[in-house]
């Protein structure tokens, strides 16, 4: 392989990084320089009442049981990960979850060559 085809092989794996960035966003809220070592349980909060359900939520198969079951057992894996066991009775945590889904479209112009 010459040293030009080689530089070119760096300039398009170096390129195309950033294209394998999920699109998912994670907001979170907490308070600077606070102490998490004495939490030792917690628990899922309940779901919304029927009245309060959007739209999209009635309408979209997105937030169907099952998402909203593999999202808690993806926090709930993480959350045991890290030492803490579940107590839905009494927890020192109280996790909610809350998915949104948005569709988004692109619309590319012609570009002559």
């Amino acid at each position: 392989m010459t040293m030009m085809n080689r530089w070119l092989l760096g300039c398009a794996i170096v390129a195309l990084l950033p294209a394998g960035a999920a699109a998912q966003k994670v907001r979170y809220d907490f308070v600077p320089g606070a102490d998490f070592s004495r939490l030792k349980t917690y628990g899922f909060s309940e779901s919304k009442s029927p009245e309060m359900q959007t739209i999209t939520e009635k309408t979209t198969l997105y937030d169907s049981p099952f998402i909203k079951q593999r999202t808690n057992d993806a926090i709930e894996a993480q959350l045991q990960a890290r030492g803490m066991t579940r107590d839905d009775k009494n927890p020192d945590v109280v996790v909610s979850s809350n998915r949104s889904f948005k569709t988004e479209y692109a619309t590319y112009g012609y570009y002559p060559m």
